[in-house]
């Protein structure tokens, strides 16, 4: 099942007030950076979100792991997209947790 842009508007609209958001498209789906890293994608009508330490440390026992797609390394899932003081943690905790 292919994202439909209206997810992907609204993913974004709840990650814009970090600024410096960019969601581009990639192989049929959108990848996400912030600051120019690379932190997570859309697929599937799903956020996912790189697993770091802090991103683990944050969401505690809540936390949900899935594959974006197939042969992909687990990522975070991310189920709760309205929580937009929760996401602007989690992106900013794995944006600086990120290798350059």
């Amino acid at each position: 099942m292919a994202t439909s842009i209206e997810f992907v508007d609204y993913v974004y609209e709840n990650l814009k007030p970090l600024g410096d958001i960019k969601c581009k498209k990639m192989f049929g789906e959108y990848g996400l950076w912030y600051k120019g890293k690379f932190f997570g994608c859309i697929c599937d009508n799903q956020l996912f979100v790189k697993d770091t330490s802090l991103g683990r440390e944050l969401l505690g026992e809540d936390i949900l792991y899935a594959s974006p797609y197939e042969g992909a390394k687990e990522h975070i899932l991310i189920e709760n997209i309205d929580d937009k003081d929760l996401l602007k943690d989690l992106v900013i905790s794995t944006y600086n947790e990120l290798k350059k």
